[in-house]
């Protein structure tokens, strides 16, 4: 997710994340960047074809969406209200992904009923 933020930076970052949910536990084991068809600083939209190919993939695979990822790389690191209005994955985790001084900051969020609540987010590397 950084890395392709830091690559289309300063244009806004996007994908999608797969793995399992368990309660409120949610597990990615594929990371999957989707194109910015926007091509925004401030805005996303992700690629609708590309999208439905890593849908049909990831499905395949028998995984479920767990996150959808986007970067703000000018703007706060937490969800804008566009953000939350275009919200249409309840069940999903909202990272948004911006920079600071010494690297990049992720948080993650629960956005329902247009409202997002901060989540704790534990990031490892599968290296």
């Amino acid at each position: 997710m950084i890395s392709q933020a830091q690559r289309v930076s300063p244009q806004e970052a996007c994908g999608l994340l797969f793995g399992y949910k368990k309660g409120d536990f949610y597990q990615v084991l594929e990371v999957k960047p989707v194109k910015n068809e926007l091509q925004s600083r401030t805005h996303f939209r992700m690629d609708a074809s590309e999208q439905i190919q890593i849908f049909l993939k990831m499905e395949k695979l028998g995984l479920e969406l767990v996150g959808i990822f986007h970067s703000h790389p000018c703007g706060p690191d937490y969800p804008s209200n566009t953000d939350i209005q275009e919200a249409y994955y309840p069940e999903a985790i909202f990272l948004i992904l911006s920079p600071k001084v010494v690297g990049w900051v992720i948080n993650g969020y629960i956005i329902q009923e247009h409202k997002a609540v901060q989540v704790k987010i534990e990031l490892y590397n599968k290296d």
